[in-house]
C-alpha cells in the first residue's frame, strides 16, 4: 500500500499490505527463528535509505509495547476483511522498529504512518510482522516449543493481507505464497443473500443496466462500470433507485444493478 490508502467495501476495511515494497528475507516458518510460526521478516528496497516507512493496514489500536525490541502488539478496532475473504479482528505485531513512538492506546487510521523498518535488536534492517485472526492479549503471546514466541493460533500474510500498490521483490517471495489483491475477493452480501440495503448518499457501481425514468417508461439508461452515488430513492416504483454525481442524474436502476461500494 501507499500512504494514506484506504480500502472500505460494504462498511468493512479491507487489510492492506502495510508496506509499500516487500522482499522476505525470512518466510513463515523459516528454520533460524521463525520456526512454529507465520512471522515473515520484510527486508528493505534501497540499500541508501534502509528504513522505509510502513502504514496502519487498517483502523488499529497498540495493546502492548516492547521498547528495548522496538515491538508493539496491534489490534483492529473493528472487524476488518482478510485477504481469504473472511471477516474477523486482526491481532498482530511488529517488531525492530528504531524509531518506535507508539504507546498503549495509540490509535492509526488506515493508511497513516505506523512506524519503519529498523534493525532494533537484530542483525539486518527489516520489519518482522506476525498476524493472528482474531482477539488476542500479551498474555496469548507466548514461547513455542521452538523457544520462538507467538500466537496460539496465526494466519500467514498472503491470507492476511491485499498487495494492492504494493511492489513485490521478484526474488525474495516464496513460490507457496498466493498473493492476493482487492479483485480476488468478492463483496460479501447480507446473511439472506440478498443484496445489502443502499440509501440516499452511498457511492455505487454500475453493474447492469436502469432506466431514464423510475417508471420505467423512458429509454434505457448505461454507464455500467461507472461510479456514481444515490441521489435519491423513488419508493414502489420500477427503478427506485436514481444516481449520478454533481453533473446531474445518469439514470434511473433496480437493486440487483448497483453494487456498494
Amino acid at each position: 500500500m501507499k500512504k494514506g490508502m484506504t480500502s472500505i467495501r460494504n462498511g468493512v476495511e479491507d487489510l492492506l499490505c502495510p508496506f509499500e515494497y516487500v522482499g522476505i528475507s525470512q518466510p513463515a516458518n523459516g528454520t533460524y527463528s521463525h520456526q512454529g510460526t507465520m512471522a515473515n521478516d520484510i527486508g528493505f528496497k534501497d540499500i541508501k535509505n534502509p528504513y522505509e516507512p510502513y502504514y496502519a493496514p487498517c483502523h488499529i489500536k497498540c495493546i502492548y509495547v516492547w521498547k528495548e525490541y522496538g515491538q508493539a502488539m496491534w489490534q483492529s478496532i473493528n472487524k476488518v476483511r482478510f485477504a481469504d475473504g473472511t471477516i474477523n479482528h486482526i491481532t498482530f505485531v511488529t517488531i525492530h522498529d528504531n524509531s518506535l513512538t507508539a504507546v498503549i492506546g495509540t490509535e492509526k487510521k488506515q493508511g497513516e504512518l505506523m512506524g519503519h523498518k529498523g534493525n532494533k535488536k537484530a542483525t539486518g534492517v527489516h520489519a518482522h510482522i506476525e498476524c493472528a485472526k482474531g482477539l488476542y492479549s500479551v498474555k496469548d503471546w507466548k514461547y513455542n516449543s521452538y523457544g520462538n514466541p507467538c500466537f496460539p493460533s496465526e494466519i500467514n500474510i498472503d491470507e492476511v493481507f491485499f498487495f494492492d500498490e504494493t511492489e513485490l521483490s521478484k526474488n525474495h517471495i516464496p513460490s507457496t505464497y498466493k498473493i492476493k489483491y482487492l479483485k480476488d475477493v468478492v463483496l460479501e452480501t447480507s446473511s439472506n443473500k440478498e443484496p445489502l440495503p443502499l440509501k440516499v448518499g452511498d457511492q455505487v457501481k454500475i453493474i447492469k443496466t436502469g432506466n431514464g425514468s423510475s417508471f420505467g417508461t423512458s429509454n434505457t439508461a448505461y454507464g455500467i462500470g461507472w461510479d456514481r452515488k444515490i441521489l435519491k430513492i423513488w419508493e414502489d416504483r420500477p427503478y427506485p433507485y436514481q444516481v449520478g454525481n454533481e453533473t446531474g442524474t445518469t439514470g434511473f436502476y433496480r437493486r440487483e444493478a448497483l453494487e456498494k461500494r
